[in-house]
């Protein structure tokens, strides 16, 4: 087989394995006429009312018409048939992993006569067994989220606990995921962005997650998923990112917390403690729109950025003022012995066995001639002990705290 053969198949091969975990919609229904019977050859178009997006099918001979591979978001469902009145439904809106139907009948009249219909409309999903948490735009946006990271969320919904670490408080992403989903392992639920699987290959952690600001969709679905969705220890999550509209659209933001403002700690209070250093200060913005509409390219872009210290504490060990000029003499091991330092340049074969041998220093002290300058630098670098240390080892011999 020659290398384009080979790479023709493994190309092929990758795009089925990413088409299995879709995150688009899909949407079905049947048209009939003013008696109930099915209309063949009804022309059906569906618009993205965000970019105009437009995809058009027509009905078959039982009456159906089908759209796959949706991208999620609002449309508008229009229909048109020679004797009779143009169709629109507006107000549809598609969620990922959704198989809607949508059933209506045409009237009698001239296709320049329309019957609109404005209201929302809920598509039921009577296409898949899927069982699941959708929160929308607004509702990542507005509920409270550690750090402005959605995948605190899940954790808002039944049969979802954090076994070992309950509910992360840290900052970083990796640290996200670690839920288990009715009864299934923690760190083995399915997640997904844009169709993508999202976690590390190892042990599981997450490897990005997206600001709250650029989510368009969340959805957790525990249980009866698809066979679509393999590699889930139990539960998957399913994220879709907002992309670029007809219109231009930014905003900016800033959220700031510090010690000044935040309240002291429960148990800092009860033992009457001050409170602990914190400065949080999260910031970022986004923007989208179009770049190209006659040829439907939109960008959608965010940046998000988190300085945050918080106060901490060092006990560590380093070198004290007599090692600092080479003098070892009072550097002992644990039980009391001492620790010799050798000299690498005696270094000879042990002559009574094997390996090698060396002569320790005079007095465990390295001499002055012997003082690498760069090494003489690097120390200068350390601070001096601040604290007795440990007995005869002289470890830990420093404490520091700041954030």
């Amino acid at each position: 087989m020659s290398r384009f053969a080979i790479l023709i198949v493994l190309a092929t091969a990758a795009a089925l394995s990413c088409f299995g975990q879709a995150f688009t919609a899909n949407l079905t229904g049947t048209v009939s006429d003013p008696k109930g019977g099915a209309m063949p050859q009804v022309t059906i178009k569906i618009r993205n009312v965000a970019n105009n997006d437009t995809r058009q099918t027509a009905t078959n001979s039982d009456g159906r018409y089908t759209f796959s591979q949706i991208a999620p978001g609002g449309y508008e469902l229009t229909a048109e048939a020679a004797g009779f009145k143009t169709y629109v439904q507006r107000g549809i809106t598609l969620v990922a992993n959704q198989s809607g139907e949508a059933d209506f009948a045409m009237q009698l009249g001239a296709v320049t006569q329309e019957v609109d219909v404005s209201a929302a409309v809920a598509q039921v999903d009577t296409q898949t067994a899927n069982q699941s948490v959708d929160m929308g735009t607004h509702t990542v946006e507005e509920l409270p989220a550690n750090v402005r990271n959605p995948f605190v969320l899940v954790q808002a919904t039944a049969g979802v606990v954090s076994v070992r670490t309950g509910i992360s408080t840290a900052a970083q992403d990796q640290n996200q995921n670690r839920f288990a989903m009715n009864g299934g392992r923690d760190e083995s639920g399915l997640i997904l962005e844009d169709g993508v699987p999202s976690t590390s290959g190892d042990w599981g952690g997450l490897i990005i997650a997206p600001s709250v600001d650029s989510v368009q969709e969340m959805q957790i679905i525990r249980n009866s998923y698809e066979a679509q969705f393999g590699r889930s220890g139990g539960g998957v999550v399913s994220l879709v990112t907002k992309g670029g509209t007809n219109e231009y659209h930014g905003t900016l933001f800033e959220f700031l917390q510090n010690d000044k403002l935040n309240a002291n700690s429960w148990s800092n209070d009860r033992v009457g403690a001050k409170k602990t250093v914190f400065q949080s200060n999260q910031f970022g913005g986004n923007f989208g729109g179009p770049v190209w509409k006659s040829k439907k390219v939109y960008v959608f872009g965010n940046f998000e950025g988190l300085r945050q210290g918080s106060a901490a504490t060092y006990v560590t060990s380093v070198p004290t003022a007599l090692e600092r000029t080479g003098n070892f003499s009072d550097y002992f091991n644990a039980n009391g012995s001492p620790s010799l330092i050798f000299d690498p340049s005696t270094t000879q074969p042990n002559p009574s066995g094997t390996g090698f041998v060396r002569t320790p220093f005079p007095g465990n002290i390295i001499p002055a001639s012997r003082f690498d300058s760069i090494a003489q630098k690097v120390i200068g670098l350390y601070p001096l002990p601040n604290t007795a240390g440990a007995q005869f080892t002289n470890g830990n011999n420093f404490f520091g705290a700041g954030k």
